[in-house]
């Protein structure tokens, strides 16, 4: 699959987050609350700029989109070094994701559960692939992803206020490199 087409993909899921945010503890999702730094307090996200909680929030679905894609790979491919970069990504998200959850916790704020129209319409775009196809447009997807997922980690690391949100973005920042050079080597070696 070609970057365009690509882009076409990724780029409403980006858009789509960047333009809500979740609730903090009390409900507020007021924008007057915005200021220009990150604030992540012992009673969650407050007082902060959207992106704050956008970060949160792309992360977690960039491992929501990660493990629905997959699923999709146990269904659609025959290749084995996409078999084996899928789970190499059901591992590593899976570690990822508790500790995003673990980030939601530290700012006591309820993630959502589902994935967002943009996800569902990549995942969609991916059904409809098969063969060499599929396995081009999964590993495009997966890469962008990751390399998405790993500034928005590395955002985390450097931005959010709360050590413990700093050091499980750091630990997360390690494990996405170690993703990014997995894709890598796929797209190397076989596309």
């Amino acid at each position: 699959m070609n970057k365009a087409i690509n882009n076409f993909l990724v780029t409403p899921l980006i858009l789509t987050f960047l333009s809500f945010g979740c609730n903090s503890p009390s409900g507020e999702n007021d924008a007057s609350n915005n200021q220009d730094t990150i604030k992540v307090g012992a009673n969650g996200i407050t007082n902060q700029p959207a992106e704050s909680e956008d970060l949160l929030l792309l992360s977690l679905m960039n491992t929501e989109l990660q493990k629905a894609m997959v699923g999709l790979v146990r269904e659609k491919t025959t290749s084995q070094p996409v078999k084996n970069l899928s789970t190499v990504l059901e591992e590593h998200n899976q570690n990822i994701q508790t500790k995003i959850q673990e980030m939601f916790k530290a700012v006591e704020v309820t993630p959502p559960a589902s994935l967002s129209v943009a996800q569902q319409s990549t995942l969609d775009s991916l059904r409809t692939l098969s063969g060499s196809s599929f396995d081009e447009a999964f590993v495009d997807v997966a890469s962008d992803n990751s390399e998405e997922h790993l500034q928005v980690m590395r955002d985390l690391a450097t931005k959010a206020e709360n050590p413990i949100i700093r050091g499980l973005a750091e630990e997360s920042v390690d494990l996405l490199q170690e993703q990014i050079a997995a894709i890598d080597s796929v797209q190397r070696s076989s596309m």
